[in-house]
């Protein structure tokens, strides 16, 4: 082994430095204790032997390491920590990363012949159990806690490429997903037409002063315009859902934020009672009265889907804007879900945002801060619940106030372990595996029944 000129350090006057720093990860226990040996430390070479320290663990060796394999001699180990730690700084001036050579790709590749037994579901590759015991012991018996967990997470990314630890129940999730939105907007619906009768009176109470309002005229078509914006967002939404790999994540996601989001309208649009924004909206003669009526209203309203076009009248849901929710998650999934390469599509879909707004304040249907906060708060949460789902870390760190906001999220994320890829597969694999599911079913149904006759029959037989 050769070695190139000596470092000065601050432990000792010099220590010898090897040539090829490259090759220390190649080392074997021999050849790093024949390095002790060159720099002066005969004695720790039974202790290097006796753990085992290759180049590899070497350049991974930390002072809490050294505690365990130099116990009595405290001078000694801080000394030799010293030079290893300045081995260790050399090394990485000459790598750019300490998993960058080809054989550590192939020494994984090995590893993963011998120790994984792959299975391929929904086009994912699943990675069977394996103990983290085996791994170091399979790589290095001594590895750091850091780079033990900087490792094993570089190995486990190269053998998992799905997002979903198991498939188990995700349909269950979606289900319930959507049960939570559809009861979310019959709570919303309900709550609308209780504000409603609360409105109050335009003759006592005129609209309040608006910096937007009082300066931009009323549009009368603008508000139908909002909606013909919002029906065209739904529409790449759907597209989106159809071609997307992992369509049921992101649609129990839309189900999940979109009905905490109307949780939060609805209580605050109780609890403030604002003047109408417009002298053009007559709400005085439009009065639910009776619970029954509520009930009614509550229905027609959730089946109009609240908009204008269906002929859905309201007045009173101010603080804040209900439509600028939609039109901004919408615009938020059709940005994230699909491929960055896809400007063209954002801008669009940005452009399209943005008009909607501006749509809503020319018809006067809202007050400007209504636009502001619907918006402020859809886009926060909406990020906030994609960082925790993105970084479990997060969430397990903050899991009490995500309680708070998300209810459903652990439930929902559960099997979730990464960042959901921008994959597409075409829609026929959807029909191929409705049909083969129902064709399965069918056939458990039809040997269910085969099984009750002939029990029937032995049963008659018997009597």
């Amino acid at each position: 082994m050769k070695y190139s000129k000596s470092v000065k350090t601050d432990s000792m006057s010099s220590f010898v430095m090897p040539n090829d720093l490259k090759s220390i990860k190649k080392w074997s226990v021999e050849t790093t204790t024949e390095w002790l040996i060159s720099i002066g430390y005969n004695d720790c070479t039974k202790y290097f032997k006796e753990h085992k320290i290759n180049g590899r663990a070497l350049l991974m060796l930390n002072e809490d390491d050294l505690k365990e394999i130099i116990r009595h001699n405290v001078g000694q180990r801080k000394n030799l920590y010293h030079i290893v730690k300045q081995l260790q700084i050399q090394y990485n001036k000459t790598t750019s990363s300490f998993f960058e050579s080809d054989s550590d790709t192939s020494e994984i590749a090995s590893i993963e012949e011998e120790r994984l037994n792959s299975t391929v579901e929904n086009g994912c590759v699943k990675m069977s159990k394996i103990s983290l015991k085996s791994l170091d012991e399979e790589i290095t018996p001594n590895l750091c806690e850091n780079c033990y967990k900087v490792y094993h997470h570089s190995f486990e990314s190269s053998v998992n490429n799905c997002p979903i630890r198991s498939h188990r129940g995700e349909k269950r999730k979606t289900l319930v997903s959507v049960i939570y939105l559809f009861l979310t907007c019959l709570w919303t619906s309900f709550m609308l037409t209780v504000v409603h009768d609360r409105v109050p009176d335009m003759q006592k109470y005129p609209p309040l002063p608006d910096i937007i309002l009082d300066n931009v005229p009323l549009i009368p078509w603008a508000f139908f315009a909002t909606e013909l914006i919002g029906l065209a967002l739904v529409t790449m939404f759907l597209l989106l859902l159809v071609f997307h790999k992992y369509r049921m994540i992101i649609f129990r996601r839309m189900c999940s934020l979109g009905g905490t989001i109307f949780i939060l309208r609805s209580i605050t649009m109780l609890i403030t009672s604002l003047s109408v924004p417009g002298v053009h909206i007559q709400c005085s003669s439009q009065r639910y009265g009776s619970l029954m009526n509520k009930l009614n209203g509550a229905l027609n309203i959730l089946s109009g889907g609240g908009l204008y076009v269906q002929g859905v009248r309201t007045c009173g849901d101010y603080m804040f804007s209900g439509h600028t929710v939609w039109l901004t998650l919408l615009n938020h999934f059709i940005t994230e879900y699909t491929p960055r390469s896809m400007y063209w599509l954002h801008t669009t879909s940005w452009i399209m945002n943005m008009f909607g707004l501006f749509f809503i304040l020319g018809a006067h249907e809202h007050y400007s801060i209504d636009v502001f906060v619907a918006f402020y708060i859809t886009s926060r949460l909406f990020l906030y619940y994609h960082s925790l789902a993105n970084n479990m870390v997060l969430f397990q760190s903050d899991h009490q106030r995500v309680k708070v906001w998300f209810p459903l999220f652990s439930f929902f994320e559960s099997n979730i372990r990464s960042m959901v890829p921008n994959e597409y597969q075409y829609p026929t694999s959807i029909f191929s595996k409705m049909y083969k599911s129902a064709k399965l079913r069918i056939k458990k149904f039809s040997l269910w029944v085969n099984s009750t006759k002939s029990s029937a029959s032995n049963e008659k037989k018997s009597n």
